[in-house]
């Protein structure tokens, strides 16, 4: 699937939005409720994350969500979700996390999918549009956001799918989760391979994120000059 196919897809058919208002987070925590029905999902996490809404163009649908939890500003030693579940030997790149500063990573949580949008996977070795979509707003907006690493718990099936898509997860846990995930860590710099197809896919969405974040980002290299100026 070529790079050109992928942009135009997307940018015909969804939005990516950053909730930074109550009520744009208050379709996050509708859409992650299983019912549906006006009723909101929320955490004790929701105070310290930041959400991602794709929204359908065509239908002025709001189709999944995403969310990204940081330690908080004020109790920066708060463990995460993925901290919690796996307490020993977690490393980013060979480093420690004990050994990171708080505030240099962040972990990917509550993906979901709208049920009229769930995909068909009728490949077993590609990860549907519409997830490979969250998934790169999800680490572009964690870029926007200084943050070095994001962590996410995944089934191997799905790391290995998204390695072959240029999403160089690595493991970060030699330990599984009571639903035989394991922990898996993407360096921000350097995690997606500007040689896959998604490449220039990331770079579009980037793109979209910040905007909306008003930072004028042309290309991933930028914000690495945004960070150290």
């Amino acid at each position: 699937m070529s790079a050109l196919y992928l942009i135009e897809d997307f940018a015909q058919d969804y939005d990516f939005i950053y909730a930074n208002t109550d009520q744009l987070k208050h379709q996050a925590y509708i859409l992650r409720s299983k019912s549906h029905e006006n009723i909101m999902d929320i955490d004790q996490y929701d105070t310290h994350s930041h959400h991602i809404l794709l929204k359908h163009k065509t239908t002025n649908t709001y189709a999944a969500c995403a969310r990204i939890i940081e330690p908080p500003a004020k109790n920066p030693d708060k463990l995460l979700p993925f901290e919690e579940n796996h307490r020993d030997n977690i490393w980013a790149s060979r480093i420690a996390i004990k050994d990171l500063s708080r505030r240099s990573f962040s972990e990917l949580s509550r993906i979901n999918i709208a049920p009229a949008f769930h995909p068909e996977e009728t490949d077993l070795n590609q990860i549907p549009q519409i997830l490979l979509g969250l998934y790169l707003a999800s680490i572009s907006l964690a870029r926007l956001l200084f943050h070095d690493y994001i962590f996410v718990e995944l089934p191997e099936i799905s790391f290995k799918k998204l390695r072959v898509h240029g999403l160089l997860f690595e493991q970060a846990s030699n330990s599984e989760n009571d639903h035989d995930n394991t922990m898996y860590c993407l360096n921000l710099e350097s995690g997606i391979s500007s040689a896959s197809p998604i490449y220039e896919l990331h770079q579009h969405i980037l793109n979209e994120m910040a905007h909306q974040l008003n930072i004028p980002i042309v290309q991933d290299n930028d914000i690495d000059e945004i960070h150290s100026a």
